[in-house]
């Protein structure tokens, strides 16, 4: 037994290492920071490599292969327990972190414009949600052309303001604005796994190793958060604070933080009404009422503390603009297809309507199931957020899907699957929109069934694996 145990962690010590190689030679090597930094080039994966065949296939291999380490670090973290495997998976997650830090932002441009936004607040004294970046020279932070830059943030108002502060710790230099809006996601990820550990420790102990290796090791999470400097694990942060306190029974502070998870990006605030719904058969109308309103009471302070001071106007706020805009997602699919068939104002205003509307009957659907089992915080978290990114969402980014990783952890095998198939697809996608010489419609047309479509089946596999299994077992048992 404790051969298989020393063998079991020196394979899961492998897998992190064999991660660590391939993320030192297939991303920091080719995409250095330093050294692309300074020529101002453009964050696009085949302006970046000529589109060579070679790039393209080392990027898939490179995912084929992390993903498939990742998928045998599930396997063998599962058959431990203890302090051991909890060292491996967070020394081998924050050195993957520390390593694609150096990574040059090749497949997004997000970063660029968190800098310039935040300049107009942090450097220039001016309202970021109403003030564009162009208003001010951007050069040498976006080094090249972008039609955001025209356009006013469209983040919520903690996230203009932690902008704002990152943006002057890096004023002067382009690698150094880089490196702090980087370091703000090394924090937020070591603040995930802290909080994730937290909550599995409350309740699922033994599962520790394995709930965190489920989140700190996924490639998406990794890549996303640290070499492209994508903000959503700052948000995401809030939202897991919020299930510890809930599990503390911490409930107005739980709510809180859901708001604030909002106030860096408004997406937790669809969170609330099922939070608030699912406190009422746990408190009882009165404490339920106490709840509620202590909560709005400290979120109206924190809402007027941040917004107030930057406050555009309903007109003014960018995530209205936000909602208007098509690409790659599920809605942009469907509006091409119906675009077949009507006119494209047609189909956009049909498309657009036909989306929401689902969106809207899934959400009440979810809630409504979830009520009725009494399901815990995270799994109707989960099945909302996967809901918004497939129906809700006119503009979906790949990246998003970390916000699905970091739930997964405590959610039922079958929906792990789904999230990590969603995640490889969502990678993998970069790939076919750069290298495979699509127009704009093509690529919408093939990639977007890919993303979202994959998951599905990948679910469907693993469950009818399941069904066979139980089947072959109960068959076993009744010759017995």
């Amino acid at each position: 037994m404790k051969r298989a145990k020393a063998i079991d962690h020196l394979l899961l010590s492998l897998c992190g290492l064999f991660s660590l190689a391939i993320y030192w030679g297939a991303f920091v090597g080719p995409y250095n920071l330093y050294s692309l930094s300074p020529q101002g080039i453009a964050p696009d994966l085949g302006m970046i490599t000529g589109y060579s065949r070679l790039a393209c296939w080392r990027y898939v291999g490179a995912l084929a292969a992390l993903f498939g380490l990742y998928g045998a670090g599930i396997h063998f973290v599962s058959r431990l327990q203890g302090r051991g495997p909890l060292w491996i998976v967070g020394v081998c997650g924050l050195a993957a972190a520390l390593l694609l830090i150096w990574v040059y932002p090749y497949a997004a441009s997000d970063v660029f414009l968190y800098i310039v936004r935040g300049r107009v607040l942090g450097i220039y004294g001016q309202n970021s949600l109403l003030v564009p970046p162009s208003a001010f020279p951007i050069e040498p932070y976006l080094p090249f052309p972008s039609e955001w830059a025209d356009i006013p943030s469209p983040y919520a108002p903690l996230w203009e303001w932690t902008a704002a502060g990152l943006a002057r710790l890096g004023d002067g230099s382009l690698l150094r604005s880089l490196l702090a809006f980087k370091g703000l996601g090394l924090v937020s990820y070591i603040g995930c796994m802290g909080v994730l550990a937290a909550l599995l420790r409350l309740r699922e102990p033994k599962q520790m190793a394995k709930g965190l290796l489920l989140f700190a090791w996924n490639p998406l999470v990794l890549l996303e958060t640290h070499a492209m400097a994508h903000n959503d694990l700052y948000m995401a942060f809030f939202v897991l604070l919020a299930l510890w306190l809930w599990e503390r029974k911490g409930y107005v502070w739980a709510l809180v933080s859901l708001v604030l998870g909002g106030l860096v990006k408004y997406v937790p605030f669809m969170l609330l009404p099922p939070a608030l719904a699912l406190l009422w058969p746990r408190l009882g109308w009165r404490a339920w009422l106490r709840t509620a309103s202590s909560a709005m009471l400290v979120s109206a302070i924190l809402i007027a503390l941040t917004l107030g001071p930057l406050w555009p106007g309903r007109a003014g706020l960018g995530v209205i603009g936000q909602m208007q805009r098509i690409h790659h997602s599920v809605a942009a699919w469907t509006i091409l297809l119906l675009g077949k068939l009507a006119s494209w104002n047609l189909a956009f205003d049909l498309g657009l309507w036909l989306m929401r509307a689902s969106f809207l009957a899934a959400y009440m659907l979810i809630l409504l199931h979830s009520l009725r089992r009494g399901d815990p915080p995270a799994h109707t978290y989960l099945r909302l957020l996967y809901v918004w990114l497939c129906l809700g969402a006119t503009g979906f980014g790949y990246w998003y899907i970390s916000w699905l990783i970091a739930l997964i952890p405590f959610v039922k095998p079958s929906s792990r699957i789904q999230v990590i198939a969603f995640s490889f697809c969502g990678l993998s996608s970069v790939a076919i929109y750069t290298f495979l010489g699509l127009s704009s419609q093509q690529i919408h047309l093939f990639a977007v069934p890919f993303v979202f479509g994959f998951p599905f089946l990948a679910t469907w596999l693993y469950n009818r694996g399941q069904r066979r299994q139980d089947l072959a077992q109960t068959r076993i048992h009744s010759h017995a």
